[in-house]
């Protein structure tokens, strides 16, 4: 009556009993596929941008990985969170910087009209130095030109003689 292991695949355990062989499947390998599967869903969900999909896959991943005490899956999965949020961040100070940036831009174009260059020399400069840590800020292709837009005009304004403004 004892059983004994015969074969063992990662799929199916064959087991022979009393001369007979019975096929098992292995709950782990279950568990194991469900977390591929999911792996695949929420690194196709990070690579297209949608991060709340991402999100759901990894704590799916993680609740499994809690249940069925796979630490390695969970160290794997943390590390995949930060990556998420460093995406999620990166879009949000991108946002963030642009919306900025559009009002700073009329700000200083009102002011380089009225021809109170330096006033809007130093708005441009505060606002760099706000966002000079942020690596995404020189990306964005208005803030460089508004830059280069500057960079001229405060040149023309240290060069040319000034009428009282």
């Amino acid at each position: 009556m004892k059983k004994l292991i015969k074969k063992k695949t990662l799929k199916e355990k064959e087991v022979e009993s009393e001369g007979e062989k019975v096929s098992i499947r292995d709950p782990k390998f279950d568990i194991l596929s469900d977390i591929n599967d999911l792996k695949i869903l929420e690194e196709n969900s990070l690579l297209n941008g949608n991060y709340e999909d991402a999100i759901d896959y990894a704590e799916k991943i993680i609740r499994l990985t809690i249940k069925n005490n796979m630490d390695s899956y969970m160290q794997e999965q943390e590390k995949f969170m930060k990556k998420v949020a460093e995406k999620v961040q990166k879009v949000y100070f991108s946002t963030e910087i642009e919306e900025s940036g559009k009002m700073i831009k009329k700000i200083y174009d009102i002011l380089l009209e009225s021809g109170k260059i330096y006033e809007a020399h130093e708005i441009l400069g505060s606002f760099k130095n706000h966002y000079k840590n942020n690596s995404s800020f020189y990306s964005i292709p208005f803030i460089k030109e508004l830059i280069k837009k500057d960079e001229l005009e405060w040149l023309k304004y240290q060069v040319l003689p000034q009428d009282g403004n």
